[in-house]
């Protein structure tokens, strides 16, 4: 993982997580796409610092295939694990 990007790590379940809180990066990014700030992003994710949320929102934008790739993947071991 980029060094610039420490505040995403892989998790032991094999998911990219966002900070001490341990955010999910693929749900973030699915619910983050409608804001327009740091500010809007922070009132659907308060436990996330000011600087967890930037890094979460540049992700994309450093690396919009692996970005599409990780959502990719996530959908598609939902479709096979629903409850």
């Amino acid at each position: 993982m980029n060094d610039a990007l420490h505040h995403i790590h892989l998790h032991d379940d094999g998911t990219l997580r966002i900070g001490q809180a341990g955010v999910p990066l693929h749900e973030f990014l699915a619910t983050s796409t409608s804001c327009h700030s740091v500010k809007e992003v922070r009132e659907l994710y308060p436990q996330l610092s000011e600087e967890e949320v930037t890094q979460a929102m540049s992700y994309s934008m450093h690396d919009p295939d692996e970005a599409d790739f990780h959502l990719s993947e996530v959908g598609e071991y939902w479709k096979t694990h629903e409850l």
